[in-house]
């Protein structure tokens, strides 16, 4: 896999995004797929029949006790609505073109598909609700990004990329466990307050999933940032021991 540290600045309004758009191919593949996927089984039927889609193949923790894992990876191309669905591709665009500018397609699609994986394994280990959407592939790309570009600023946040990326995991790791179904002793009692105080909303957003995705993708990107082994670090290893040795 081709890897280069992302640069140090990125901003959404810098003339090299449209580039990226232009070039990228593995983005639209993922982009194209995704769409006809969800509107083959949503889009292009009854309403009545959209519900059955989501709830044949969105994913929870009944599917997968019935061994049904293929939930892993089929809730991510359902959507909700014209919204929900618009803004995680607009985002998976924006986030997936650079990455596959700066990284290659390989690594595109290996952030993608363990942001999908990893995002679904968190909800289905803290949250009791169906999920769908593409968000643990998004949240994950942007945890990569944040991780390889830790100085960068992103518009229209004011804050760096290191710090937005830490505020990303604590914040949708905290929410997932204050979730009343996720059975975290303690700070569940936080989630059912707000829930018998009309802050219902606040858990229809897939925290787990969010944080799951984040994860993959700081892990991925530490990966990438491992000290590399050469023949430089060989040398001086050997030296320090027959230093040692005499």
């Amino acid at each position: 896999m081709n890897f280069e540290p992302l640069p140090d600045r990125y901003y959404l309004r810098d003339s090299a995004l449209w580039n990226t758009l232009k070039h990228g191919r593995m983005v639209w593949f993922w982009l194209m797929a995704v769409l006809a996927v969800d509107l083959v089984l949503v889009g292009a039927r009854s309403e009545n029949s959209a519900e059955n889609s989501f709830i044949a193949l969105g994913l929870d923790r009944g599917g997968i006790a019935g061994w049904e894992l293929w939930r892993l990876a089929s809730y991510a191309p359902l959507h909700g609505g014209w919204l929900h669905r618009g803004l995680n591709l607009a985002m998976f665009v924006l986030l997936g073109s650079k990455v596959e500018w700066v990284n290659g397609p390989r690594v595109l699609s290996l952030v993608v598909v363990a942001g999908i994986v990893a995002g679904g394994l968190a909800h289905v280990l803290l949250s009791t609700s169906l999920l769908i959407g593409l968000s643990g592939a998004c949240v994950a790309l942007l945890l990569l990004w944040t991780t390889l570009s830790p100085e960068s600023r992103f518009v229209p946040f004011s804050v760096s990329g290191k710090n937005l990326g830490l505020g990303i995991m604590i914040a949708s790791g905290l929410l997932a466990c204050m979730e009343p179904g996720a059975g975290v002793p303690g700070i569940n009692r936080i989630g059912t307050w707000l829930e018998a105080n009309g802050w219902n909303g606040t858990f229809a957003v897939g925290h787990a999933c969010h944080f799951g995705g984040a994860l993959a993708g700081w892990l991925i990107g530490r990966w990438f940032l491992r000290q590399r082994i050469c023949l430089a670090t060989l040398r001086a290893q050997r030296a320090r021991r027959e230093g040692r040795h005499n």
